[in-house]
């Protein structure tokens, strides 16, 4: 009988130390899952918030990409100052001519490009400014075309330069610094102070129609 309660007690014994173990297993396995689950949660939190984020973002990014560079909004309005210099003065590349003979043998300019091709240019609410003049878009393309030139022209006037100031969803505005000689004795691209001055300008490009068009130009002469 004492050999029988021994061995019973025996197999109680490892009875317990496996209820032990599982109870401690048990523990173990809630303990880790609770702290995945926590993880996940987590995770999935935040998951969130950046999803929520992300459309504001990537607009931003959107709107970063499809902005003008100041580069490009430089390259522009070079562009377009050149064309309406050139526009008011009737010279090429704005103009297009040719040579036709005339009936006194000579030769005689016949411009191909017409006034309603360069308005094209131009946005409709155009103004065009000399020191004490303002112009219509009429009044400023030349009505002969290339016959513009006759104008005549501030022969003290050297070269300009533009910089962007202000880029708009629909209008860049630049400064433009005109170069003039004082002197007779300065040259083309002379930078000497003492034979040249500067004068401060302004330029505009309007968008219409996605088209970038001439809205604002001074005459540097």
């Amino acid at each position: 009988m004492e050999e029988r309660k021994k061995g019973n007690g025996g197999f109680v014994l490892v009875i317990i130390v496996l209820l032990v173990i599982c109870i401690c297993m048990g523990s173990f396995i809630f303990i880790n899952k609770n702290k995945l689950f926590n993880t996940n949660t987590t995770q999935t939190t935040e998951q969130n918030t950046t999803d929520k984020q992300s459309p504001q973002n990537s607009t931003k990014e959107t709107v970063s990409e499809d902005a003008m560079t100041e580069k490009e909004a430089l390259s522009l309005g070079q562009e377009l100052w050149d064309y309406a210099y050139k526009t008011y003065w009737g010279e090429e590349e704005v103009w297009k001519r040719h040579l036709e003979s005339n009936e006194y043998g000579g030769k005689t300019i016949v411009c191909d490009t017409t006034r309603d091709e360069v308005k094209t240019k131009f946005a409709s609410d155009f103004v065009g400014k000399a020191p004490n003049y303002k112009y219509s878009l009429d009044e400023f393309i030349p009505k002969n075309g290339c016959e513009g030139a006759g104008r005549g022209s501030d022969q003290g006037y050297l070269s300009s330069s533009l910089s962007v100031k202000e880029i708009q969803e629909n209008k860049i505005t630049y400064d433009v610094s005109y170069l003039y000689c004082i002197v007779d004795a300065c040259a083309d691209g002379e930078t000497d102070s003492s034979k040249t001055k500067k004068v401060p300008k302004e330029f505009a490009i309007s968008k219409q129609d996605d088209n970038w068009l001439i809205q604002y130009f001074e005459l540097p002469n």
